[in-house]
């Protein structure tokens, strides 16, 4: 699947909500991706649950 570099973040929480997040893996080259995108959908996820 190839998405637009500003679209990534978005679809990704997407296909993260029409599944079961706990039991969905993802890959991020480095370590401060993975600690930025994990703060990003933390913030997504609790936004969206208000």
């Amino acid at each position: 699947m190839n998405v637009d570099e500003d679209k990534k973040l978005s679809t990704l929480y997407t296909l993260l909500k029409e599944r079961d997040r706990d039991l969905s893996i993802v890959f991020c080259q480095t370590k401060n991706t993975t600690r930025w995108l994990a703060d990003k959908l933390r913030k997504t996820i609790s936004t969206h649950r208000k």
